[in-house]
């Protein structure tokens, strides 16, 4: 084993985190290491069975000594035999990084702020806030729970990151992957738990799974059309198409809404829709209204098309109503799409009435969700929701949507 690394690099980490290195001012006391203490180096040293450790250390520290990097406090009588105490000098410690062949931390966090400086500029806040936070901690001599021996890991971060901002549409984790990688599985293997654990910690919305977290920028498992159903008459190249004429609705890609253009809604009003099953029961009743799936947080698809109709309602006013489940995923949904596309959203069957009415289907959550909750009841931005809220938390239960249709 090559103790003379190993004992330097005990060393220099005691250093790398001390008072010293945060206060730019030398401690007194000088980055130690005891013979004594519990640890693999003082077990190998003081093996009875095996005397050959201690005379490799020995001859070590005698080596790093003879250097001027550090000092050695022997045991009484047992003069460059067995040693009790080794000390780092400061003035070698340059020094005593080339001879461990070890990179200064410092050094490491500039390297890995170069790499993270192009996020200073990105387009997403949580995004700059992270940069942001790294680049202070880096100035106070703090990690900012950085790997900085993975530098490669975040370069392809930043490479994601720069390549997600710009994208139109969304798409498949494994095709953004082969895109942006060359390869299918990179992304879900190296890269995306280092971004959901950024993204989670300084993005505005609390989603309820880390595939949502990761539709919201983009990502998808695979591709989904955006379903709608209602009497509404589109143009597509010039072309007139009568929505109306279709009994069950259709499913629209993202290149058909990239290039429609709504024309007329004949419904008196729309309702969005958050699941899957409530959707389909309502397209089955003959209703005067444009019904959209949002299937939960509005992916990039959905979104285009509710800002297309949002430029719409403008000039044609319409009631848009949401749908959604009676917990805390749908109070978000509902107050995400009132706050970026329609300021007169109203909620549908989103009351205390109907959570009362289907409380005994609910489904009993944990003190976790009752403690994001209480966040909300807190905040005046749910206002709105404030009395469901105190009854959701007196009963301890959540309402899906899925039970309100049975």
């Amino acid at each position: 084993m090559d103790y003379k690394s190993k004992i330097l690099s005990v060393l220099l980490n005691k250093y790398e985190n001390s008072k010293t290195v945060h206060t730019g001012e030398r401690s007194a006391q000088r980055p130690q290491f005891s013979f004594r203490q519990k640890h693999e180096l003082s077990k190998a040293y003081n093996d009875e069975m095996d005397y050959t450790n201690r005379l490799e250390i020995n001859t070590a520290l005698k080596d790093l000594l003879s250097k001027g990097i550090i000092e050695v406090k022997w045991e009484k009588w047992e003069e460059n035999r067995i040693a009790e105490k080794v000390y780092l000098q400061y003035d070698f410690i340059p020094l005593a990084y080339r001879e461990a062949g070890i990179e200064p931390k410092f050094e490491k966090m500039n390297r890995i702020l170069k790499v993270l400086e192009p996020l200073a500029i990105h387009s997403w806040s949580w995004v700059r806030q992270w940069y942001k936070e790294v680049q202070q901690s880096f100035q106070n001599k703090k990690t900012a729970r950085i790997d900085l021996n993975d530098v490669k890991g975040y370069e392809l971060l930043v490479k994601a990151l720069s390549r997600l901002e710009g994208l139109e549409d969304s798409i498949p984790k494994r095709t953004f992957s082969q895109l942006v990688f060359g390869d299918t599985k990179l992304f879900e293997t190296t890269i995306q738990n280092r971004l959901l654990i950024i993204y989670k910690r300084y993005g505005d919305i609390e989603y309820e799974s880390d595939k949502e977290y990761l539709e919201s920028i983009g990502i998808l498992e695979n591709i989904q059309p955006v379903y709608v159903k209602g009497n509404v008459d589109i143009c597509i190249r010039g072309e007139k198409i009568a929505l109306g004429s279709l009994p069950g609705g259709l499913g629209l890609m993202d290149e058909t809404i990239k290039e429609l253009e709504i024309q007329y809604v004949h419904d008196e009003s729309i309702m969005l829709i958050e699941n899957m099953t409530t959707y389909y029961e309502k397209i089955k009743k003959n209703n005067n209204m444009l019904f959209i799936y949002t299937g939960g947080f509005p992916k990039k698809n959905v979104q285009q098309l509710l800002k297309k109709l949002n430029v719409y309602l403008k000039k044609h006013p319409i009631s848009v109503y949401h749908y959604g489940d009676l917990d805390y995923g749908g109070i978000q949904i509902f107050e995400y799409i009132k706050r970026s596309f329609f300021a007169e959203l109203e909620p549908y069957m989103m009351d205390v009435t109907t959570y009362r009415k289907y409380i005994n289907y609910g489904m009993e959550f944990s003190e976790g969700y009752e403690e994001k909750l209480l966040r909300m009841l807190e905040n005046e931005r749910y206002s709105l929701w404030h009395e469901l809220i105190k009854e959701m938390l007196k009963e301890k239960k959540r309402v899906e949507q899925e039970v309100i249709v049975i």
